[in-house]
């Protein structure tokens, strides 16, 4: 197994590989996965080699759609699955949260977390303390004596949590956080995770939600086609990604005809002033436009952002925004990036991805 990263990998990716395999096994790390390979007995190859590590008070993304790779990594790591090839370890106790609750309809909310308690061996005066703790500080308190096929989604989802955190793991592995749960249960079931590092644990969540993603995560990896193609936190990842601001107008209230022309004056004065800028949908209102700005026409923000200040006025608009790209097309972006260079390399090897 090559002690070091592929030439050809993104600047994050890159680094991440290098810092995982500078040592043996780096102490900050609760996780560490090294070169994981995952096969299937039908031929695919759903993990293509990936390294990462994850830290103590840390919430690790794995971000990608649909097949990219994100459970089976996840279900290697916690011996659901055996790997193919690669090394992974960790320093202590783990649990899985898998996307599907794994439940009894028949038993109740305090039974399910006594059930589990036991099962992982606490005895009976921690199993009940626990579960009363789990329960407070869940909401799940009011809810203790029904039986889980009477509740909602959101406290399925909620008692699945709880049932992940006993026995105090140092890491937790949670599979689509807060699919298919209401916006308020989603609120709460992330607040939840973002406590979990204060206990100085390691959390993973697997996701294909940006939303998600960005709530949560204190670093993000980004996977497609079973492999690692970038790491970092979601800052760095629209820095290095993000090729072009957003630039996002709302012009002053006024007649239809005086909009439309107004509109007009404003594109050619912002194509004119940022070179290569062109316009994106307008959200369906009339007195909202939206720009995509190439970074390089963008050579410093402040003469940007004094140059919108001192033509405001001019323009006819009463609010303007410049900002990064969002996490979602940054997603797109990397997508496209890792799918080009997949097909260059294929046709350069005459193979077919």
């Amino acid at each position: 197994m090559p002690n070091k990263p592929e030439s050809d990998m993104e600047e994050g990716a890159r680094k991440e590989t290098e810092r995982v395999l500078a040592a043996p096994r780096n102490s900050k790390n609760v996780l560490e996965v090294r070169k994981l390979q995952k096969i299937h007995a039908n031929g695919v190859h759903a993990v293509r080699g990936i390294t990462f590590g994850t830290m103590a008070g840390e919430i690790f993304g794995l971000l990608g759609a649909n097949g990219a790779g994100k459970s089976t990594s996840m279900s290697v790591i916690v011996g659901e699955e055996a790997a193919t090839e690669g090394v992974w370890s960790h320093n202590r106790r783990h649990r899985l949260l898998p996307q599907h609750n794994p439940l009894f309809n028949s038993i109740t909310v305090a039974e399910h977390i006594r059930f589990y308690a036991a099962i992982r061996g606490l005895d009976t005066i921690e199993a009940e303390r626990q579960t009363i703790c789990l329960m407070q500080s869940l909401g799940l308190a009011q809810h203790c004596d029904k039986q889980a096929g009477q509740l909602s989604g959101g406290n399925k989802r909620r008692l699945c949590l709880a049932i992940a955190m006993l026995g105090n793991p140092a890491l937790i592995v949670i599979d689509e956080a807060s699919t298919g749960v209401d916006p308020e249960n989603k609120r709460f079931i992330w607040g939840a995770i973002r406590r979990m590092v204060h206990q100085q644990r390691s959390v993973i969540v697997t996701t294909h939600s940006m939303e998600e993603v960005e709530a949560l995560c204190s670093r993000v990896g980004i996977m497609n086609k079973g492999r690692m193609i970038s790491v970092g936190t979601v800052q760095q990842l629209q820095s290095r990604h993000g090729d072009a601001y957003t630039l996002e107008l709302l012009l002053a209230p006024d007649g239809e005809s005086a909009v439309r022309q107004k509109r007009l004056s404003i594109k050619n004065a912002v194509v004119e002033q940022f070179k290569g800028a062109h316009t994106q949908e307008d959200l369906g209102l009339g007195f909202v436009m939206r720009f995509s700005v190439p970074k390089p026409a963008v050579r410093s923000l402040s003469p940007a952002l004094k140059w919108l200040a001192a033509n405001q006025s001019r323009m006819g608009v009463s609010y303007w925004a410049l900002y990064q790209m969002s996490l979602d097309q940054v997603f797109v972006n990397l997508i496209k990036m890792y799918d080009h260079s997949a097909r260059k390399l294929a046709v350069k090897s005459g193979t077919s991805t």
